[in-house]
């Protein structure tokens, strides 16, 4: 039997599915991706955090995945930006 899905959103489901895997990814992004059987392109689209780019690549298979594309995203630029300070009254 032929799975249509892509890798790469079997990778992404499956972030949305397992509270620990999707964890672990926060973690250390690089090792679960290249276990996971990422392409080098496909890592380099999750880790721009560009979700046009991550929207493109899942193709026919958004529907059931944006909810946590936009987590997987929120998370990586998270990690990448200053806290955000916050005016204070003078």
């Amino acid at each position: 039997m032929n799975d249509p899905e892509s890798n790469f959103a079997k990778f992404v489901r499956e972030m949305s599915e397992a509270a620990e895997r999707l964890e672990q990814f926060e973690r250390e992004p690089d090792r679960i991706m290249t276990e996971a059987g990422l392409s080098e392109d496909e890592q380099n689209v999750l880790r721009s955090g560009d979700e046009d780019a991550i929207l493109a690549m899942l193709g026919d298979d958004v529907p059931m995945l944006g909810v946590v594309i936009l987590r997987i995203i929120q998370v990586r630029l998270r990690r990448r930006r200053p806290p955000i300070k916050k005016a204070t009254p003078e």
